[in-house]
C-alpha cells in the first residue's frame, strides 16, 4: 500500500467513527463470534483486512504499510499478536469483525472498514450500547476449546 492509500483508508476511519449519521446497526440478536484466528504475518490477510490493519497502526501511533504491524518494532512493543474474529447474527450473516491486539482493537462493520466500536486499554466503547451488552455475551458463550492459542479475547469490557 502507498502512503497515500493508507492515508486515505485513515481520513475515512477518522470520518466514519463512531459517527452519529451512519446508518443503524444490525439487531438480530443473539451474536455469535466465529473463526477466531490469530495473525502471524501479512500472507495472513486478506481483502479489506489490509486496511484494517492499517488503521489499527495508526490508532496506536505507528505508521507504515500493513506489514509494519508484523514488523520487529511491533513485536517489541507487544502489538505483533493480532486476533481477528467473525461475528454473526441470528440469521447466521457476518454482521461484524473485531479486531484485537494486547488490550486494544476494533470492531469494524462486516464486508466494511467502518468502525462502529474501539477498545482502549481493554475498554470497549461502542455506538449502540445494546450491541455492545450483546458483544460481551457472545464472548462470553466463546468455550476454550473453540479459541486460538494465546488468545486475548477476554481482555476487553464494555466502558
Amino acid at each position: 500500500m502507498t502512503p497515500a492509500e493508507i492515508k486515505a483508508i485513515g481520513d475515512h476511519v477518522k470520518k466514519t467513527r463512531m459517527a452519529k449519521d451512519l446508518p443503524p446497526l444490525p439487531h438480530a440478536f443473539p451474536l455469535a463470534f466465529r473463526n477466531g484466528r490469530i495473525l502471524k504475518s501479512d500472507d495472513d490477510l486478506v481483502g479489506l483486512e489490509r486496511q484494517a490493519v492499517a488503521f489499527l497502526l495508526d490508532g496506536v501511533g505507528q505508521s507504515g504499510p500493513p506489514e509494519a504491524i508484523f514488523s520487529e518494532e511491533a513485536q517489541n512493543e507487544g502489538m505483533y499478536d493480532v486476533e481477528v474474529w467473525d461475528v454473526h447474527d441470528a440469521s447466521d450473516e457476518l454482521a461484524y469483525r473485531v479486531w484485537l491486539f494486547s488490550d486494544n482493537g476494533c470492531v469494524f462493520q462486516a464486508a466494511t472498514i467502518d468502525i462502529v466500536g474501539g477498545i482502549s486499554q481493554g475498554g470497549l466503547g461502542i455506538r449502540d450500547s445494546k450491541v455492545g451488552e450483546e458483544l460481551i455475551a457472545a464472548r462470553d458463550r466463546v468455550t476454550k476449546k473453540q479459541r486460538p492459542k494465546n488468545s486475548v479475547l477476554d481482555m476487553f469490557d464494555l466502558d
